[in-house]
């Protein structure tokens, strides 16, 4: 019973896998989401694709998801200094990664 208790009081962010990038920042986590979006948007990905979620008051999070599959390809955490990515299928490309890098101000 304790164990399962254990397991429900992990918050989900802790569930995450390694990060592939970590960049420190000094922008503020939701300028850091608002411009990953703008970004994505600017490629026309349409909008089912995109999750974004403020999780906790300084901390957002922004997945690309196929809504047929409900699989994640790649998720951004923000958090106040830091943006973590946690790519969960193939490699991102380099205009990916300059994106997040651009909006993390690297």
């Amino acid at each position: 019973m304790l164990a399962t208790a254990l397991f429900w009081a992990v918050p989900a962010w802790a569930a995450r896998s390694t990060p592939s990038l970590e960049l420190l920042t000094l922008s503020a986590p939701f300028k850091v989401a608002q411009c990953l979006e703008s970004g994505i948007k600017g490629w026309k990905i349409p909008l089912d694709y995109i999750d974004s979620t403020q999780e906790t008051a300084e901390r957002y999070s922004l997945r690309l998801t196929n809504p047929a599959t409900g699989r994640s390809g790649f998720e951004v955490v923000m958090e106040p200094g830091l943006v973590r990515l946690f790519e969960r299928g193939p490699k991102l490309s380099r205009q990916w990664i300059r994106l997040i890098r651009r909006c993390a101000g690297n």
